[in-house]
This record gives structure tokens, C-alpha cells and sequence, in this order.
């Protein structure tokens, strides 16, 4: 597990099979998926279709780990905007929560590393069934997600170490 420093979407294009963006489970009032900051903001700007698949796909299959194709996307030129043949939903928050006794959409919450584990088990599932070499994630729960690199870190070392997959899962970090 390698961590690499840069854009994510310019490292992806550097021989990945895959690369994720960290999502929440909150769908809106116009049936799409709130990814307004962090990796999914960037996603959803460059491929505008993408809310509303995801939403789409969390209403049929839950909040867990989607994978989508790139021939999933419709429109052409966002098609080609596509660094890596997958793009992979990678949730780090819930899609509701509690805090003070206010009900609160997942997008308000902090990420919750239950919700990183069981996505980075998910995704040694897709590892191994689509067979990639190497898949780029960014730091899941970081940033945005309020937590700490080093816990999360830790966290998913030992994950992708025990699944035998820690080789092929590389980690970027933006800037400096």
C-alpha cells in the first residue's frame, strides 16, 4: 500500500484499473446522490450523471461499495474524461445519523470507520473478482470525514495486508 501525493484523477490515469471516491448514503429530494465536497464534489463535476446513478444503484443494492463501469456513463465526452476503465463508490459515512438528538443526512456526519471497514472488505471482493492489478483510493474518512489518517491508516492496512491485496491498493493524498 503505497501513498502517493496528487490529484486523483491525474494519478488514475498513471496505469490503474480502478479508483475510488468516498461517498455517503444521503439521496436527495431530486433523486440523486449528495456528493457535494471532497472526491465525490470532484466526481459528480466531471461525470454529471453519476449522482443519479448512484442513487439509483443505493435505492436497489443499500449503501455499500458500488463499482461502476465506464461504459455506464452515457455521456460521450464525460465518458472520456474517465481516468480508469472502473470507478468505485467507496462509502465512509452513513446515510442518516443522530447527533444531539437531531436527525442529520449522512453528508452532515462525521465518517465512522465501521462504514471504512466494511468498504475496504467489499472492496478486496471486487479486487479479486474483476482482477485488478492496482486500484488508487484516497484517504477514506480524512478531510472531510473528520477522522485521522493515522487510525484509518492502520485500519486498513491490516485489512488489505490479511486479504493478500495490499500491493495493489495505492493511497493519494492531496497536496502538500
Amino acid at each position: 500500500m503505497n501513498e502517493i501525493q496528487g490529484d486523483l484523477f491525474e494519478v488514475a490515469k498513471e496505469g490503474y484499473d480502478a479508483f475510488c471516491i468516498t461517498t455517503n448514503g444521503h439521496i436527495k429530494k431530486d433523486g440523486t446522490l449528495t456528493m457535494g465536497r471532497g472526491t465525490a464534489g470532484l466526481a459528480a463535476e466531471r461525470f454529471p450523471a453519476l449522482p443519479r446513478l448512484l442513487a439509483e444503484r443505493i435505492r436497489a443494492d443499500g449503501h455499500v461499495l458500488h463499482v461502476v463501469s465506464v461504459t455506464e456513463i452515457e455521456d460521450v465526452s464525460a465518458r472520456a474524461r474517465m481516468p480508469t476503465p472502473y470507478l468505485v463508490a467507496f462509502p465512509t459515512k452513513p446515510a442518516w445519523g443522530v447527533i444531539n438528538y437531531d436527525r442529520l443526512p449522512g453528508w452532515k456526519m462525521p465518517s465512522r470507520i465501521d462504514i471504512i471497514v466494511q468498504s475496504a472488505l467489499e472492496l478486496v471482493i471486487a479486487i479479486e473478482r474483476f482482477k485488478w492489478a492496482k486500484v488508487l483510493l484516497p484517504r477514506p474518512g480524512c478531510d472531510n470525514g473528520g477522522l485521522h489518517w493515522e487510525d484509518v491508516e492502520s485500519v486498513l492496512w491490516q485489512i488489505f495486508n490479511s486479504k493478500h491485496v495490499l500491493d495493489r491498493v495505492d493511497i493519494v493524498r492531496r497536496g502538500p
